[in-house]
């Protein structure tokens, strides 16, 4: 498409031209409130935002909306709450019941499991501290090399 085209819907209008309310393809919902605190440069305000501010609730700059039942669409107060960019990640998380990045993709450990890791951690570098593989060099230290870079070659 070249510069200065004009994009037209099937009918031959433009497609969002003269519409006060529009769903994104992402599922948010858009309203054409220009001039207000809520409103983008092009004078589109997310709809959730913008209820949030005319019922006289506060979203802090970096803090996100988070819709309760998961429909980005259902914006009403009783659907909505406001929360750190932090707590929204883990609410997320929590509901998919893995993390996936560009790394890969595991399950969420429960405080148990973190609590047992960090204790297995513990429990390895006091083994390399301890000089305990310059007596056993059979045994395969697990952390040795972590150990190694952060404070030098074991004892």
């Amino acid at each position: 498409m070249g510069r200065g085209r004009l994009l037209m819907a099937k009918d031959g209008s433009r497609p969002q031209y003269g519409r006060k309310r529009h769903v994104r393809p992402d599922g948010y919902v858009r309203v054409w409130v220009p001039g207000h605190p809520a409103a983008n440069a092009d004078g589109y305000a997310q709809e959730h935002r913008w209820m949030l501010h005319e019922a006289g609730i506060p979203v802090p700059d970096g803090w996100h909306v988070h819709h309760l039942n998961g429909d980005r669409a259902d914006n009403r107060l009783d659907n909505l709450a406001v929360m750190s960019a932090a707590a929204h990640t883990r609410e997320h998380l929590r509901a998919a019941g893995e993390v996936v990045n560009q790394y890969g993709s595991w399950p969420l450990m429960s405080p148990e499991e973190k609590l047992e890791k960090s204790r297995a951690r513990c429990r390895e570098y006091m083994r390399i501290r301890n000089g305990f593989y310059s007596r056993y060099p059979d045994a395969e230290p697990a952390f040795l090399p972590l150990y190694e870079r952060h404070f030098g070659a074991a004892a």
